[in-house]
């Protein structure tokens, strides 16, 4: 999260989106959110780094749904870059 942070111009508390899963969220940050972001979550053609792992209300986005797992007000998401090393 800290990596993320570093990367974006303002951190992000809440945000309105127009639609209801995780996709549509996602597809917001790769629109609306600065380069940096965007190239840090998102391979070149759009899809998620496989390093990232995203939570909703603490559990795994992909045991509840994957990205079209509903979200709605109050949902805590949180993105996580991964880090690996040696």
């Amino acid at each position: 999260m800290a990596v993320l942070k570093g990367l974006s111009e303002e951190p992000i508390k809440s945000i309105n989106i127009e639609g209801d899963t995780l996709k549509d969220l996602l597809d917001y940050l790769k629109n609306k959110e600065s380069p940096k972001v965007r190239s840090r979550l998102f391979n070149e053609d759009g899809s998620l780094h496989s390093d990232i792992i995203i939570f909703i209300n603490g559990k795994d986005y992909n045991l509840i749904g994957g990205l079209n797992t509903k979200i709605k007000d109050g949902d805590e998401i949180v993105i996580l870059p991964t880090v690996h090393g040696g």
